[in-house]
């Protein structure tokens, strides 16, 4: 096979090097196998159906095959057996109607956003426009410890969370690590009477513990985002979007963001001309939108994958309507970007849904196998903070989702170092991850925003200059 072969058009000079293809990922979750029609004329490949446009996939990203035998097997993965969207790997997404590439594209997305803080990817080919923003991106993670004898109703809990501590740090550019800067580490001034049942909490290893009211840890995070601009955007790591939300809510901050797929994705249009399904040699592809960068070339996709049936394609009024606009055509508050790790986990490894799912940062830790040096019985938002984004890191510098995800099942039966976390087969669909006898307004455990573990890291000089504000208790 020409196309993965020592001698493929598709490796660099390096015949050692893997071959770079695009993995695009649709709206119902289904997976494809993508080449540019460039790429497609240079191995021999000539198109026979109208190109298909970007918009028909969620996200566009970069998938590597060392060798003939991976590709050859993610193709059989890929071949239709009983027709559009039923081949083994999309099986699962082949429902009408659905939407698991939203949160499976958004996965990508973090990859993607990887690769262009390292300048490891062509920014034409995957249509992401302008990417001017890297140079000046910040990344910082935010996180929270609930009370965890809160018994009110859920409603209640979240229209006022009582919020024991919160953690704020900030990562290095490009490489993502923490910043050698203290993290902050608040004690919510309110709530400091409430103790968490059987736990004691860590020494805080990356700053000072600071103890303050609602308004002033407001203040302190708003601040720093508040900063953001089209040219200088933040992304934002959470553990739980929802609670986040509710959360900053409750201090009465009420955060614009956006996914990240605005800030790395550009697509022209919402919808392109039906796909037609096949083998590779059918050379399915769409056109790419235009990029605002000074390389403008007309790329095309061919397809080497099954895709989903035309005839179930959903067409809106909005069919018509631009993409997402270009971080410099959005208002002011809208350029922070949340990320929701907890979420990334929850799909890469196919488990319950994220609202329902039990685990904490500590089993998504240990899940990822990140080290860390404190006792998971016990809590510290700060420390909390600065593990967020090793778990992020480690994520999103690995493989492409279906790939990341077998490695993690190949770990597993190697040794099960895994708790329930590693219960990670197919998607239940019916049941949305939860005992549908339960009622979901009556006591539940209440489950600790970002539960307890932290990674080590150096102890900073807490007289050290920080843009984050004074560091003097009030």
């Amino acid at each position: 096979m020409t196309l993965a072969g020592p001698s493929s058009l598709l490796r660099s000079k390096d015949p050692s090097a893997p071959i770079e293809l695009i993995l695009g990922i649709k709206e119902s979750g289904s997976s494809h196998l993508l080449l540019t029609i460039r790429d497609g004329r240079r191995l021999g490949y000539a198109p026979r159906w109208e190109p298909c446009k970007t918009v028909d996939f969620e996200s566009l990203s970069p998938i590597y095959f060392n060798e003939v035998a991976e590709l050859s097997t993610k193709l059989r993965s890929l071949k239709n057996q009983k027709g559009f969207g039923s081949s083994k790997a999309n099986k699962i997404y082949s429902a009408p109607g659905g939407s698991a590439g939203v949160k499976r594209g958004d996965f990508e997305h973090n990859r993607i956003l990887y690769k262009t803080l390292h300048n490891a990817i062509d920014t034409d080919k995957y249509s992401m426009g302008n990417t001017s923003w890297a140079a000046n991106l910040r990344v910082c993670s935010l996180t929270f410890n609930l009370w965890s004898a809160d018994i009110r109703k859920l409603k209640d809990r979240q229209s006022k969370p009582r919020v024991l501590d919160v953690g704020f740090a900030e990562a290095n550019v490009p490489s993502l690590a923490f910043k050698a800067r203290p993290a902050l580490d608040f004690l919510v001034a309110e709530n400091s009477a409430l103790r968490q049942a059987k736990q004691t909490r860590q020494v805080f290893g990356h700053g000072e513990t600071v103890k303050l009211h609602e308004y002033e840890i407001r203040d302190r995070i708003r601040a720093v985002l508040n900063t953001a601009t089209p040219h200088n955007p933040i992304v934002l790591l959470v553990f739980e979007k929802e609670w986040a939300t509710h959360i900053l809510k409750s201090f009465d901050y009420d955060l614009e963001t956006r996914p990240l797929k605005a800030l790395v994705f550009k697509p022209e249009v919402r919808v392109g001309p039906a796909y037609s399904g096949g083998r590779f040699e059918s050379d399915n592809g769409y056109q790419r939108r235009r990029s605002r960068s000074p390389h403008r070339r007309n790329n095309s996709y061919a397809s080497s994958s099954s895709t989903a049936d035309p005839r179930n394609r959903r067409r809106s009024p909005e069919s018509a309507q631009t993409g997402d606009p270009l971080p410099s055509q959005l208002p002011s508050e809208c350029n922070v970007y949340f990320v929701d790790v907890k979420q990334m986990y929850c799909t890469m490894k196919q488990a319950a849904e994220v609202d329902s799912s039990p685990l904490d940062i500590y089993d998504i830790a240990q899940g990822l196998q990140v080290q860390v040096a404190y006792d998971p019985a016990t809590w510290c938002a700060g420390n909390e903070a600065v593990l967020l984004q090793d778990l992020w890191r480690t994520m999103i510098s690995g493989t492409s989702i279906d790939e990341q995800r077998a490695e993690w099942k190949k770990v597993a039966k190697a040794g099960d170092y895994g708790r329930d976390h590693d219960r990670d087969g197919d998607v239940a669909a019916s049941d949305g991850g939860y005992d549908s006898q339960e009622d979901p307004n009556g006591y539940q455990e209440p489950q600790k925003g970002y539960p307890q573990a932290s990674a080590t890291g150096a102890t900073i000089d807490p007289d050290d200059v920080s843009d984050y504000g004074s560091s003097e208790e009030e």
